[in-house]
């Protein structure tokens, strides 16, 4: 039996939190660097809606170096 899997994308944070509220989805993978909301944001948004509270969250970047303090995001904010 053939599974097709869909996707959405989302140019910025805003919008990336609009379509996973209307719709969620089984996983997200969140570039660290979003226009208008990054991607740490993103994730504590998430995690305060019931709908998508326990949505596995992958986050991807560019960036040479992340800062100690940009980690750091509490287990209930997980």
């Amino acid at each position: 039996m053939e599974q097709r899997l869909h996707h959405t994308e989302a140019s910025n944070g805003s919008e990336a939190i609009e379509l996973a509220f209307a719709n969620p989805p089984d996983l997200i993978l969140v570039d660290v660097m979003m226009p208008i909301m990054d991607g740490f944001e993103i994730c504590r948004r998430i995690r305060e809606n019931v709908l998508t509270k326990y949505v596995p969250v992958i986050f991807i970047t560019g960036k040479k170096e992340i800062k100690d303090e940009e980690l750091l995001i509490r287990p209930s904010e997980v």
